[in-house]
């Protein structure tokens, strides 16, 4: 008898082990931590006007080329945008006008 007790108790350890491990590998996923998290929101005016229909970027870092821009965004009405879905680090906002 003292042999189905340790028989049990074995696979009761196991089963509490491997529902630990699959909680915490199911916690800390790659697909959980790397989700874009952030965003950038706010006005663009010219000559303290509202400036509707200008395109917005958000460049990662510190490069100057603005093909890299990481999300785009459009000003309404208001010369309001939001830029989202953005993963954490240093943005620079800069907004293309026609010439």
């Amino acid at each position: 008898m003292p042999r189905h007790r340790t028989s049990v108790s074995c696979t009761l350890a196991l089963a509490i082990f491997l529902f630990t491990v699959t909680m915490v590998t199911g916690a800390l996923s790659p697909v959980s931590i790397l989700s874009p998290a952030g965003s950038i929101s706010g006005r663009v005016t010219v000559d303290g006007k509202p400036a509707s229909s200008i395109l917005v970027t958000a460049i990662a870092g510190q490069s100057v080329n603005r093909l890299d821009a990481a999300a785009r965004a459009v000003s309404d009405v208001a010369g309001k945008y939001q830029i989202s879905g953005l993963p954490p680090g240093d943005y620079q906002v800069w907004t293309l006008t026609p010439i």
